[in-house]
């Protein structure tokens, strides 16, 4: 008899009638915390839009000229499993920085023999190519393939081989800009660090994940970037097109024992902006043109496929938002004392750390949607 009333209970009059009462009030709640959150993050962006213009940058400048001098300019390019496109990247940058005060020094590693021999074969058409062999065979991190580059340019300045004035970043897959050298070897003259737009090319067929990669970096390159530099935020590095002065990372390298690229972290370029931040150096964000109008830029195809995207935004989201608050903290002005220097630097690391919080608040949206309609 107990089992029988139970039972009617459940189906009829009990679990029935309860279940679509309490799945549409978790529902609610779930779209209240989305709801929150998605209008934070909307007046954010809405605050970042009339920075911009108010705050942005003007165009009028003169374009970069192509007879700048460059003197002392190091290329870092860190390779892993990259023999399908490092080949054509070292033949476009050694065409494009016909320099002589250009050194490209390429970081493969032990166990990746086709880079190794693709990379050779560049170094054999241009002796401006350096490949230096990691000491630790493959992968480790970005940053342990940088520092065994560093160490390979300290001593060849050390010996009066190179006399290194700056030194500039770039990935194996990207196509770097014909006027980058002038550009660096301008700006500076009168900054410590300088990072340039970042351009993702499109890929047809790939609108849906490569093609994210395009509106993502227009917002981050083409408007916050230029004002988080207005604010005098901390300005963190993409990991390509940037150069930094020899003199800078030299002094970083001594606070650091040696090396100045945190080899355990996941995103050593932005831990590397906020470092020469907190040593009170000028970092600076610029868009400068050619003659011809076109944008100087760093241009690069970007994941196309699931996979390779969740792995990079999962690095990037480990490495800055969890890890950066980690291991940063919330030293927000980078030793600027102004309180509007203060302010936008908390702002922004707020903004550079709430992807976790995104996260949530999209799943909370979706399971919301999801109970409603089961409902």
């Amino acid at each position: 008899m107990a089992v029988d009333s139970i039972a009617i209970w459940g189906s009829v009059g009990g679990w029935g009638a309860f279940a679509p009462a309490f799945a549409l009030a978790l529902a609610r709640e779930l779209a209240l915390f989305a709801g929150v959150v998605f209008l934070i993050f909307a007046l954010g962006d809405i605050l970042l839009d009339i920075g911009w213009l108010v705050f942005r940058p003007s165009r009028a400048g003169a374009p970069v000229a192509a007879d700048t001098e460059v003197e002392g300019l190091a290329l870092f390019i860190p390779a892993w499993h990259e023999g399908a496109v490092i080949g054509d990247m070292l033949a476009h940058a050694c065409g494009a920085w016909h320099q002589s005060a250009v050194r490209i020094y390429v970081g493969v590693y032990p166990n990746d023999v086709l880079s190794h021999v693709v990379a050779i074969g560049a170094a054999r058409r241009d002796a401006r190519v350096r490949i230096i062999r990691t000491g630790a065979p493959g992968p480790t991190s970005k940053g342990d393939c940088l520092n065994a580059l560093w160490r390979a340019l300290k001593s060849d300045v050390a010996r009066g081989d190179f006399d290194c004035r700056m030194v500039a970043f770039h990935d194996a897959e990207d196509r770097v800009d014909p006027l980058e050298p002038q550009l660096y070897a301008a700006e500076l003259a009168h900054a410590d660090a300088v990072q340039i737009p970042v351009l993702p090319l499109p890929r047809r067929g790939a609108r849906l994940i490569a093609g994210h990669y395009l509106d993502e970096f227009a917002l981050s390159h083409r408007r916050d970037m230029p004002l988080r530099a207005r604010l005098g935020a901390p300005m963190p590095f993409a990991g390509v097109g940037f150069a930094v002065r020899f003199a800078l990372l030299d002094a970083l390298s001594m606070r650091r024992g040696g090396t100045p690229f945190a080899a355990d972290s996941l995103t050593e370029d932005y831990e590397l902006g906020m470092e020469l931040a907190a040593m009170r150096a000028r970092s600076i964000f610029v868009e400068r043109h050619d003659s011809d109008g076109r944008l100087i830029a760093s241009r690069a195809y970007f994941p196309h496929t699931i996979r390779e995207a969740v792995r990079q935004k999962s690095r990037w989201m480990q490495g800055i938002a969890l890890d950066g608050w980690d291991r940063l903290g919330w030293a927000a002005s980078g030793g600027n004392r102004r309180p509007a220097a203060i302010l936008g630097g908390l702002w922004m690391l707020w903004r550079d750390r709430r992807a976790p919080l995104a996260a949530a608040a999209i799943f909370a949206a979706y399971v919301a949607l999801l109970l409603t309609l089961l409902a």
